[in-house]
């Protein structure tokens, strides 16, 4: 079961619409390596949420659905699918007793649009918690699954999703990351291949942050 149908969810059947994510469900214990593509649909007065198996394309480099992921065999989408089939049932079953009204429903939404974070000290150290908080808008934004807690079958919605612990970044040659020597403050350089330097905090953000402006 990987789709979930709530009738009359709605009170109103106007304004259709369809919100989708990506969620990491990696398993790190297992050695699984899988993403949840999530879909959330209003259609009339009722609710629907299907859940797809996901993974990363090095070829096509995004996410798309493991049968389209060249470097799988069939054998390995097989193994992978009955890892993953029951914590899907899981996950959608305990949706069907969490959502109860359009406020649950709401707030599902937005834990899943804005995660826990947490930053490395060092990180803190070297950058305000704003100027991090702008630095990670520029990536993709893919809630954490508690997969643990999903297997043993303890869950708290809306609080499924671990903390997005961050220690550090990389966009364009430009590496930020936590050494462990006894400096307090992040390492930033240009590791592009001809223009291999150290950066100051200042250069980075600039070069980061350039497209956002």
């Amino acid at each position: 079961m990987n789709k979930l149908l709530i009738e009359n969810f709605f009170k109103d059947k106007e304004k259709n619409w369809k919100k989708k994510y990506l969620l990491d469900a990696k398993d790190y214990k297992n050695s699984f390596y899988a993403y949840f593509k999530l879909i959330i649909k209003k259609k009339e007065n009722d609710l629907i949420i299907t859940i797809q198996l996901y993974g990363w394309s090095n070829d096509k480099q995004k996410y798309v659905p493991l049968k389209q992921i060249e470097d799988y065999k069939t054998k390995d989408i097989c193994r992978i699918k009955e890892h993953y089939e029951p914590i899907i049932e899981r996950f959608i079953r305990s949706l069907s007793e969490y959502l109860r009204t359009n406020c649950d429903l709401k707030e599902f939404i937005h834990t899943i649009e804005n995660p826990s974070i947490k930053y490395h000290y060092k990180l803190l150290n070297t950058f305000t918690k704003e100027e991090l908080d702008k630095i990670r808008a520029t990536f993709r934004n893919i809630p954490r699954l508690n997969i643990c807690d999903l297997q043993q079958n303890i869950i708290d919605f809306p609080n499924i999703f671990e903390v997005d612990y961050v220690e550090g970044f990389y966009s364009a040659s430009i590496e930020i990351r936590i050494d462990l020597d006894d400096s307090d403050y992040a390492t930033i350089e240009d590791v592009s291949f001809d223009n291999y330097r150290v950066l100051s905090k200042e250069e980075a953000l600039k070069e980061l942050l350039k497209e956002k402006k």
